[in-house]
């Protein structure tokens, strides 16, 4: 099983991967990170569970703390933003 960390959750594509893990007995959503959702962790940092991914359908803003979340972690990232500058 995929066990998806997924951040972004409350937006278009961050929804469709919800249907989509719905809809797949070998997909979870293990976590909906969403500064916005009611019933999502506010922050990628708040989520210490079990995790096969860190997948990021939010804002280019959030780019480095997704990438220190799956390092730490020692998970794959897919960063599915757009808007990105290059890192200081």
């Amino acid at each position: 099983m995929i066990k998806i960390v997924l951040n972004g959750a409350c937006g278009k594509m961050g929804r469709e991967i919800c249907d989509f893990a719905e809809r797949n007995d070998d997909v979870e959503i293990c976590a909906r990170v969403d500064k916005y959702g009611t019933d999502c962790f506010h922050s990628l940092m708040e989520y210490r569970g079990e995790a096969s991914v860190v997948v990021d359908f939010s804002h280019h803003s959030s780019a480095r703390e997704v990438l220190e979340y799956a390092i730490r972690r020692r998970i794959p990232a897919v960063i599915a933003t757009t808007g990105h500058t290059e890192f200081e």
